[in-house]
């Protein structure tokens, strides 16, 4: 990805990317969450973007509540707010 040549553009696109899936979620566009959780997890993938990633835990733990009500995702919600 070009993206991830430049650090700042990287942290930005991922950013960028991580709102995006909520937006999906809320609006239950849940086929477009599923290839935006793919391609956020490569632009994590080894950094130490701690935000980002409590983000994208919380982001994933709501999708998975959103979709199904799954109990799973409430943990992961509670454990990115820890």
């Amino acid at each position: 990805i070009y993206s991830s040549l430049n650090k700042t553009n990287k942290q930005i696109v991922s950013q960028l990317a991580i709102n995006c899936f909520i937006l999906s979620i809320d609006k239950e566009e849940f086929s477009n969450c599923s290839y935006l959780i793919s391609k956020i997890k490569t632009l994590l993938d080894n950094e130490l973007n701690f935000y980002e990633q409590t983000v994208f835990l919380y982001a994933t733990g709501y999708f998975e509540f959103k979709r199904c009500q799954s109990t799973s995702g409430i943990e992961k919600m509670k454990q990115a707010i820890q």
